[in-house]
């Protein structure tokens, strides 16, 4: 590291990233509001705060960190006393030996260390993260976390792992909210929402469960809860789920709606058992989310272009294909937004329906009915529609009706899951779609992934 006692305003005018006049202008106002002189320049707008976690990285080899990207153990957290966590605006990462390392907004600030040094006995190694990331990492460890804390210490009073907490199927509907494992699944839930995630991965392992969010595409450590806790969070999530408690040796699927922030929130629950237990997945729809334009997915301009022409096309059909995840079904509800007009009779069959869209018509899968994608498709041509979006072409009946539908005047849209677009052709013709009917269908395949 090189010398860390210089001035932030010299090392960004060094780098070039301010001039000496906004440098003055950044301190006078600095002497006014008796702000830190990075949030003055922020506010200023002369510099982000990614510009001057950047340039402090070059300059001094400071290491930068995404805190988004790593677990926050609290025996690590609880190093530094919470009041200068929060005073002072640090998050303790990692400790070695006598050796605490932790990422500040301002690893100029010498006072800060010498505070940290006296507090803990350690030495301290500081990193660079953002304001932002920063009081994220605040809030969360000192917000949700402190209700997930608390319910933890409740069940280190219970039995032994080997038996349920409690039969939550035995308590009545106004079971109270103080009810460790119910606060626990909630504060879960609320967080995952609020910070956007797609999924919930509850992981059992021999010591302990590990949560994680699916965030962007990535899945992040989110924390981890005492092995004891896992048979009362399982029958809980069942319970709303409408799933079979007593059931654990074989998959079960569930559907839940909860209301979060004044939003209707369906959430869709997978089980698998595992050898150190059930392993739950909860997959977070949010109906009204915003809905993205196309020019705002990220296209090419000039794919954006080609694709544009294709989807105003009479009929033909129109896969988009990439992992889990990556946001195939967000594309295709930019897609119908844009072709809605008084003209076109759209219609989709969906499992379930992600998104609400207004002049829609919108047909969730009911399994248990009967009301299956290839039942669905049927009903669909006896509408007289325009435009069909099928949710994800998942057996050969299905594929052989959009197909067809395809090459008797409809446009249709739907998904595949293959790793390329070069790869959804033969995927049809593995379905027992006749090669011909493909080519004469088939009029585009839009291969996507998050990055």
């Amino acid at each position: 590291m090189t010398n860390i006692k210089k001035k932030l305003g010299d090392i960004l005018i060094e780098a070039g990233t301010i001039n000496f006049a906004q440098l003055q202008e950044a301190l006078r106002v600095q002497r006014q509001t008796g702000e830190r002189l990075g949030r003055v320049l922020v506010n200023l707008g002369y510099v982000t705060e990614q510009d001057i976690a950047n340039v402090l990285e070059v300059q001094l080899g400071i290491s930068q960190i995404k805190l988004g990207n790593i677990l926050l153990v609290p025996d690590i957290i609880n190093l530094i006393p919470e009041n200068l966590i929060r005073q002072h605006r640090v998050v303790p990462i990692k400790k070695e030996g006598n050796k605490i390392t932790v990422a500040m907004v301002d690893p100029l600030n010498v006072v800060v260390l010498d505070d940290l040094q006296i507090a803990t006995g350690c030495l301290i190694e500081p990193v660079i993260a953002t304001e932002k990331e920063i009081d994220g990492a605040i809030q969360k460890l000192f917000g949700f976390q402190d209700l997930i804390q608390q319910a933890i210490r409740e069940f280190e009073v219970l039995p032994s792992a080997n038996v349920p907490a409690y039969d939550l199927d035995e308590i009545p509907d106004d079971i109270t909210e103080e009810a460790p494992t119910v606060r626990i699944v909630n504060s879960l839930i609320q967080q995952a929402v609020r910070e956007r995630a797609s999924d919930i991965h509850f992981d059992p392992h021999a010591e302990e469960v590990r949560v994680r969010y699916r965030i962007d595409g990535i899945l992040k450590d989110m924390m981890i809860l005492p092995r004891q806790s896992l048979a009362s969070i399982i029958s809980r999530i069942k319970i709303m789920g409408e799933m079979d408690i007593a059931e654990k040796r074989i998959p079960l699927d569930g559907r839940i709606q909860v209301k979060i922030a004044k939003k209707n929130i369906d959430l869709r629950v997978s089980t698998i058992p595992t050898i150190y237990g059930e392993k739950v997945v909860i997959r977070i729809l949010d109906k009204n989310a915003v809905m993205l334009k196309l020019d705002q997915l990220g296209f090419a301009p000039d794919i954006l272009e080609k694709y544009r022409k294709l989807i105003k096309r009479a009929y033909g059909m129109i896969l988009i294909t990439g992992p889990t995840g990556s946001g195939k079904t967000t594309t295709l509800y930019s897609t119908l937004s844009e072709l809605i007009s008084p003209e076109k009779n759209i219609i989709t069959i969906e499992d379930p329906v992600e998104y609400v869209i207004d002049k829609v018509n919108q047909i969730r899968v009911n399994q248990k009915a009967g009301l299956t994608f290839a039942v669905g498709l049927r009903a669909i041509l006896r509408q007289d529609p325009d435009i069909i979006m099928v949710g994800e072409v998942r057996d050969s009946e299905t594929a052989g009706i959009a197909v067809r539908a395809a090459t008797t005047g409809h446009m249709v849209f739907s998904t595949l899951h293959t790793n390329d677009a070069s790869g959804a052709l033969p995927r049809l013709v593995d379905m027992g779609v006749e090669p011909f009917l493909v080519a004469s269908s088939v009029i585009a395949v839009v291969a996507q992934r998050l990055v």
